[in-house]
């Protein structure tokens, strides 16, 4: 995991980015561990059905940015495949 580095969490000046980095500062964790998060959060309002059916689709699309060498891509990848399993969890703990 990427120790907490503000400075490169959300570069860009967009709200998107002044969120990731004050979910940075907030979870003390890497920007791609705050995105996945946030993700996470907006994953949690949909039905818990299709959370599974998520992680399988960024494994698929991971795969395939590995196949084809596409490191961006496969971060991406990774970081909805993370954030999918938060959700989960998320919602597997509200059910408990």
């Amino acid at each position: 995991m990427v120790i907490c580095d503000v400075e490169s969490a959300g570069s860009v000046s967009t709200p998107l980015g002044e969120l990731v980095r004050s979910r940075v500062v907030q979870e003390n964790c890497g920007p791609d561990r705050a995105l996945a998060i946030f993700v996470a959060e907006l994953f949690a309002i949909l039905h818990p059905a299709t959370l599974p059916m998520l992680e399988r689709m960024f494994e698929d699309v991971k795969q395939d940015a590995e196949n084809d060498g596409e490191r961006e891509l496969k971060r991406r990848a990774e970081i909805g495949i993370a954030a999918a399993r938060i959700a989960l969890r998320e919602q597997e703990a509200l059910d408990t």
